[in-house]
Formats: C-alpha cells, structure tokens, sequence
C-alpha cells in the first residue's frame, strides 16, 4: 500500500490544499417553472448511486416544486462530491458523516442536517473462494476505493473493531469501482470494499460473495445504525437561509418516503441511473438498495453512531480530528 501523512490525507484526497474559494454559499437566486416563482438550490449529487436516486425521484415527481424550490442537481464523480461542497460551487449537497468530519478538522464548518443513508457498502470476495470470516484474509490483497471515502473509512473502522488492521496486515490497492471490481474477478486481489450498487449487481451474477455488510456487522457490534450520508451545507449557509435548509430536509424526507412506498417502481424507474444489469439485479435491489435510505429524520440515535465511529476511527489513527456533536445539527421544525 502507498504510505502518506495524516497531513497529505487531510489535504490531498480532499482538494483541500492551497485551492482557491470561489462561489457565494449563501447566495440564493430564483428561477421559474411552469409559471411558478422558485429558489433555485444547486445540490451537489452524483453521478449514480443512492444520492442520484433520491435527486432524481426529487426532479421526477417534482417535490421541491412542491415545496417552492427548483433543485439543480450536479451529477458529479464520487470523487468530486466533497469538494463541490467544501469549495462552495455548490452551497448544498450530500456527504458521508467522516467526510464532514475531516473537513472540519481543517477548519471547513460544514454540518450535516438531515440523514439520507444507512452505510450501503460490503467486502466482497469470488464465490469459489475459501474465505468465511475477515481474518482469514490477513496478508491477501484488497481492493477499495479512496482512502478519504466514507465507504472505506466505515469499512477499516469495523475491521478494527474486528480485530483485523487491514492497512498492516493486508495488501490495500485503492482503485476506481470498475477497477476494483475487474482486480476481484479477474483473481488480482481477493476481496473488494465497495458502495452499492456494485455489490447488488455482482452479487446478483453469481460470480461473488458478500463477506462483510458493514452495516450489519456495526449493529451487531454497537448496537446501532451505522449513519453513512446526509445533506450537508456550511454552517453559515444554514444560518444565513433557515427556512430553505428546513425545506431541502422536508423534501429529501419525501423522497426517502416515496422511495420506501413503492420499491419496485422506484428500481424500474432508476433501473438507468443505477446501472442495474440484469432482472436478477433489479429484483435484488428492490430490498438492498431501498433499505439503505434511513427510515427516520436525523436524530439523536442516529447521531450518537456516527459521532462513534468518528471517535474509533480517530482511535484507529484513521481520522486525525477531534469528534463532535456539533458536525450534525437536527433543525427546529
């Protein structure tokens, strides 16, 4: 595994080194629709996954419309997420809690205020392989995605706490999810630390096999839901527009609802956007994409598991930043 500092990781991975500010986050301007007045919100999303499914069913049965809004979604790389929101092109977005919490630690008060996911990631391995607990795995190669990743910070958290420091005792490559995914089938490495909807549709091929669902070893091993995404803007921006940061939580919670309501639909209509690859894909995901979306607001419970695994992975060594409350904020209806 390449080795860098705490410092390059903060800086590095993040874009947050040296590079220039620009945008006004508090800035919000109006647009029309179908004769309607609305406050234009850019909101960073991505290109695919579980962000660009709550966007898109936002867009597809017009519920900021509803609630006198006009999303813009950005439908970035996953990579570029953080940054659009760190460097204030766009004022609103979604992140993963140790995200938020890294970006704070260089000074970055970004605060999340309203829950969207439940972790969604896994390390899979090939469904020939031998493997049957993480620690058979100790001195094998895995493939992972970014280091500053909430998917592989979640990951190396919960592999600690099961007794295994993957950094040290295993052969980390980090690489693009499609190169992940080729390293794991092709037999280049043994395992894959990934987001959905990878797992579902390798999964859904027969080829692989889930080792670890992160989430469920957390709440086996806390007790908790183990909070990955939720939207995310500047303190400051909260503060400067209230009721808009108040109607973008309404809005994403009546997304997540409608999601929940009809779970077929929701797969056909996103079958695209999620890049399903088969009916076998489709209908596995009617379960394991719907039931990533948290089914509650962000909450107290919710809150005190992600100020947790801040606090291991600082523990780890993962996070050089000190856990606090404030990096979530539960807004006043």
């Amino acid at each position: 595994m390449t080795t860098m500092t705490r410092k390059q990781f903060l800086q590095g991975s993040l874009g947050l080194s040296g590079m220039l500010m620009f945008g006004t986050p508090g800035a919000v301007t109006r647009g029309f629709a179908q004769g309607k007045d609305l406050i234009k919100v850019p909101f960073a999303s991505t290109h695919a996954g579980s962000i660009r499914l709550m966007t898109d069913t936002v867009k597809r049965h017009k519920l900021d419309e509803k609630h006198g809004m006009l999303w813009e979604p950005a439908n970035l790389q996953i990579n570029a997420l953080a940054d659009a929101i760190i460097l204030k092109s766009r004022p609103v977005g979604c992140l993963a809690s140790p995200v938020v919490a890294i970006a704070n630690g260089r000074g970055h008060k970004l605060r999340m205020f309203e829950a969207l996911t439940i972790n969604h990631s896994s390390l899979l391995v090939r469904a020939d392989s031998p493997y049957k607990e993480l620690k058979e795995l100790k001195g094998k190669k895995i493939a992972a995605v970014t280091r500053t990743s909430g998917t592989y910070q979640s990951f190396y958290t919960v592999a600690r706490m099961l007794g295994l420091d993957v950094e040290k005792e295993c052969q980390v490559l980090f690489a693009a999810p499609e190169a992940g995914r080729h390293f794991l089938e092709s037999g280049e490495v043994e395992a894959f630390n990934i987001y959905e909807p990878f797992p579902t549709n390798m999964i859904a091929a027969g080829k692989t096999r889930e080792l670890v669902r992160v989430r469920d070893t957390w709440k086996e091993l806390v007790g908790k839901d183990m909070l990955l995404l939720g939207v995310v803007a500047y303190e400051e921006w909260i503060k400067e527009n209230p009721e808009v940061a108040k109607k973008i939580a309404i809005v994403t919670r009546e997304a997540v609802d409608l999601i929940h309501s009809n779970p077929a639909q929701t797969i056909q209509d996103n079958k695209a956007s999620q890049s399903l690859e088969s009916d076998a894909a489709m209908k596995l995901a009617e379960k394991r994409l719907i039931e990533m979306y948290t089914p509650t607001p962000l909450n107290d419970a919710l809150i005190d598991s992600a100020l947790l695994e801040i606090e291991k992975g600082a523990e780890f060594g993962l996070l050089d930043v000190k856990a606090s409350r404030d990096f979530w904020t539960v807004l006043k209806k």
